[in-house]
């Protein structure tokens, strides 16, 4: 594969790829979903990965309702999702203003920073953070909080059809 591209560019992605890997390694590398991340709390419990779930809509299926804020969902709005289009720009925004504000609120609540793994916005609104299960206890009663479960590796039960 690189001496077909080094044949198509002129450029020598060999010793690139090589350099890379060396980086990773060096880097030490781990993937996100990793839960032993040696995060513990104030009171030296040991923290792992939970995914929390907003009450806001996400850019997928918000069909407007808020003033200013006009419908990013594909079945209002009749196109495909374009995170750069102005309302989804906007939406995008304002869910990051909001997940400001819950990280806020679960700070001072467990009264130590948070650690954020991801976030996310499109299919649903959440972030993904490091917490113990006594504070995840705590997250749960928040107001806009509709979900917190534990961030595990799943396997697919059923098979999936071959695309065409």
């Amino acid at each position: 594969m690189f001496k077909s591209l080094e044949k198509r560019s002129g450029t020598n992605y060999t010793g690139s790829g090589i350099l890379f890997v060396f980086f990773i390694l060096l880097m030490g590398y781990q993937p996100a979903f990793t839960k032993d991340r040696g995060q513990t709390t104030l009171k030296g419990e040991k923290c792992e990965v939970y995914i929390i779930k907003f009450s806001e809509k996400p850019l997928l299926t918000y069909e407007g309702g808020f003033s200013g804020y006009p419908p990013t969902a594909p079945s209002k709005t009749g196109r495909k999702l374009d995170l750069h289009h102005p309302a989804e720009s906007r939406y995008r925004n304002y869910l990051k203003q909001q997940r400001l504000g819950y990280t806020n609120q679960i700070q001072n609540t467990l009264g130590r920073t948070i650690l954020i793994i991801r976030t996310y916005e499109v299919s649903f609104f959440g972030m993904a953070l490091e917490v113990s299960a006594s504070e995840v206890q705590l997250i749960k009663g928040l107001p806009g909080v509709d979900e917190i479960q534990p961030d595990e590796m799943r396997t697919l039960l059923n098979k999936p059809k071959s695309l065409p």
